[in-house]
C-alpha cells in the first residue's frame, strides 16, 4: 500500500493520472479503507479495462484539448 501510495503521489506531482483496472469489490474495499479512494478519485478506481481505458481516453482528450 505505501509503494501504491507513493506512485499515485509521484505521479500526480508530475501532472500524470493514475487509473487503476480489474479492482474487484475487495480490493475496492481495501483501497476505501486506506483512503485511495480520495487520493485517486473514485472515477478512477474501475472495475474493468475497458472502463479504465475510457476513463484514461478523457484525461488525454481532455489534455490534448488544453495545449
Amino acid at each position: 500500500m505505501h509503494n501504491l501510495q507513493n506512485l499515485i503521489e509521484m505521479s500526480h506531482n508530475n501532472g500524470i493520472e493514475v487509473v487503476l483496472s480489474g479492482v474487484n469489490e475487495k480490493v475496492g474495499a481495501t483501497l476505501k479503507k486506506n483512503g485511495f479512494n480520495a487520493l485517486l478519485g473514485e472515477q478512477n478506481i474501475c472495475s474493468n479495462i475497458n472502463e479504465a481505458l475510457n476513463k484514461a481516453k478523457e484525461y488525454v482528450t481532455t489534455d490534448n484539448s488544453n495545449k
